[in-house]
């Protein structure tokens, strides 16, 4: 099996598992602010949502963290926060599409897509910090909505075959 569920065979397996499960982990554990927070150490467990806003500038002005640095940690909880306010739409879409019998090799397609879209995302909100090259987050963003849109119109179609 490859990538994208093509295996020798009739059969294609159906792959919207694993790439919810790695999506899951992506947007709430590796882009998990709190090691970044850490490092810097500007990561305060009392209240862990207010480490960037409460305690980031006083960390630039004290000279323990530069500019760069906190606009990185600003990335990264934005990062963090969308790809966890996206993620209940990518699930409830592959859900969509398996449950009505879309095929196995257009969910896979389709979940490939939506991944590396976010996936692109999140490195370019991460590491990009120029206005003109940010654009690519703008399209990745889109890519993965347009991801998410297409398995719920496949969904629908199958669904409302006979109808």
């Amino acid at each position: 099996m490859n990538l994208v569920g093509l295996k020798a065979g009739s059969e294609t397996a159906n792959l919207a598992p694993y790439h919810t499960m790695f999506n899951f982990l992506f947007a709430y554990v590796f882009l998990s602010s709190r090691g970044l927070k850490h490092y810097l150490k500007i990561d305060h467990n009392v209240s862990p949502r207010e480490d960037v806003s409460k305690y980031g500038e006083r960390a630039v002005a004290e000279g323990k963290i530069t500019k760069r640095q906190l606009n990185l940690a600003k990335r990264n909880e934005a990062a963090h926060a969308n790809s966890m306010e996206h993620f209940p739409v990518f699930a409830a879409s592959a859900i969509f599409a398996t449950v009505a019998g879309v095929s196995n090799p257009h969910i896979n397609g389709v979940c490939t897509i939506y991944t590396t879209a976010r996936i692109v995302y999140a490195v370019s909100y991460l590491v990009i910090e120029k206005v003109e090259y940010s654009y690519i987050r703008s399209l990745a963003w889109w890519a993965s909505n347009i991801a998410c849109l297409n398995l719920f119109w496949a969904a629908g179609k199958a669904l409302n075959k006979t109808a």
